[in-house]
């Protein structure tokens, strides 16, 4: 056997686990993660002072391929939802934005298509939107015992 047969056959070898690797990370969507999700909950924080508050409509609602969810402490069973969303500023111009958020599954009926929404937005940027918190209940807080 000749040098070139080795090397050869190695090349054959990298090229087909390279490959496969490859294919394998292009046909997998990305992954949900929490921390995209909780996205959301830092877009209001930063909004709830300054940010316009509106209506929104749900035009759809969806879940990640994964079904990314999170059970335990406080939460009962957040579930990973992103909410499609079409408001009206006060010029009257029609925006459609897109929300990532936690939902506690119990309450995901309140968010379904053509349902009402509380929001906050930048008046400045109308596609930076979030859930508004103070309105909008996205997970039942347990009650410390008395």
């Amino acid at each position: 056997m000749n040098w070139w047969d080795v090397a050869g056959a190695a090349l054959v070898f990298v090229l087909f686990v390279g490959g496969g690797a490859w294919a394998l990370t292009a046909r997998v969507p990305p992954r949900a993660t929490e921390e995209t999700y909780r996205e959301d909950e830092r877009r209001w924080q930063s909004l709830q002072r300054s940010g316009t508050r509106g209506e929104a409509v749900v035009l759809r609602l969806t879940r990640p391929a994964n079904q990314l969810a999170i059970s335990g402490g406080e939460a009962y069973a957040l579930a990973a939802t992103d909410l499609l969303l079409s408001f009206r500023d006060p010029q009257g111009v029609v925006h459609e934005a897109r929300v990532s958020t936690l939902i506690e599954r119990e309450l995901m009926s309140n968010f379904v298509t053509g349902r009402s929404v509380p929001i906050v937005y930048a008046g400045d940027n109308p596609g930076f939107v979030a859930i508004d918190r103070d309105k909008a209940l996205l997970e039942i807080r347990n009650t410390p015992a008395s």
